[in-house]
């Protein structure tokens, strides 16, 4: 897989939480000298993944076509290998996502910032505060509705070959269409 990539992609080996500590030391342990990855959550539990080659215990990393490359002393000084998923809806939205961003650039950990799913509408929150990220900072970025095929503001903000930006227009900049919206599942007041 790392050889049909080029030394601009980061690679990601991405286990989801499903092995046990020690399959993950031995898989960390057998990768190590693999260029340009990342060994993305290998087990649910710190467990000492910290002290494996490349392992990122509890950081996601990169997906091939969806990162932003970072400078080449993007590991902070006092974050050493450590990297920090945000995802912004699992930390309770934008404003506590942000909060967490800045401790981890002041603590020199890289992050990468999107969500647990979503599409236009996340793409865009997901681009904002990438877009306000110091650039040795973050490590990546994900377009989630690059993988969705419904769109509910016209396919913005897209990534386009491994980058992207955020929208430039009021609010999260883009315009949702209300008739690609289901029903409410419910309204509330008067």
């Amino acid at each position: 897989m790392i050889a049909a990539t080029g030394p601009e992609d980061l690679v990601v080996a991405d286990a989801n939480c499903g092995w046990r500590l020690n399959d993950a030391l031995i898989a960390a342990r057998a990768m190590e000298g693999l260029p340009r990855l990342y060994l993305e959550q290998p087990c649910p539990a710190h467990g000492g993944m910290h002290r494996g080659p490349q392992a990122q215990h509890p950081s996601h990393g990169v997906r091939r076509g969806r990162q932003r490359r970072p400078d080449a002393d993007s590991r902070g000084s006092r974050g050493g290998r450590w990297r920090k998923n945000l995802k912004v809806s699992k930390v309770g939205g934008l404003t506590r996502a942000k909060l967490m961003r800045d401790l981890c650039q002041e603590l020199g950990v890289q992050v990468t910032i999107e969500d647990t799913w979503g599409g236009d509408v996340v793409s865009a929150a997901s681009a904002h505060l990438a877009a306000s990220t110091r650039a040795r900072s973050l490590l990546t970025v994900s377009f989630m509705n690059d993988w969705t095929r419904e769109h509910v503001a016209g396919y913005q903000p897209r990534s386009q070959d491994g980058s992207g930006s955020a929208p430039t227009g009021p609010g999260l900049g883009i315009d949702v269409d209300p008739s690609r919206l289901a029903a409410p599942l419910f309204s509330a007041g008067a």
